[in-house]
């Protein structure tokens, strides 16, 4: 499908890397708290979540056919996650409370 400026649109599929990386930081463990991730898991989650959302913004993004969202956008997705999260951690609570794993 070709879109007004004549480049193809390719369809986007899925959750975005950086709110998969975030989510594994809730569902990993009951008492996220307690129970801290090895320094090495952080140091590259995090490194791949920064990558995720700086990488649109670099020079040769264009290249690799990414475009900058802009900030009214980008302002409206960070609330939609924060939403998204605080579901996933409920849902997590609901689950261990629900079925007693701990």
């Amino acid at each position: 499908m070709r879109n007004d400026s004549g480049t193809e649109d390719r369809p986007r599929k899925g959750e975005s890397p950086s709110t998969q990386i975030l989510v594994i930081f809730i569902i990993r463990t009951i008492h996220p708290l307690h129970d801290r991730p090895a320094p090495a898991l952080v140091a590259s989650t995090l490194s791949a979540f920064v990558a995720a959302v700086v990488l649109p913004y670099l020079p040769f993004a264009h290249w690799l056919g990414f475009v900058p969202l802009p900030a009214s956008l980008m302002g409206g997705l960070l609330l939609i996650t924060v939403i998204y999260l605080a579901c996933v951690y409920a849902a997590k609570r609901w689950f261990f409370a629900h079925y007693r794993l701990e």
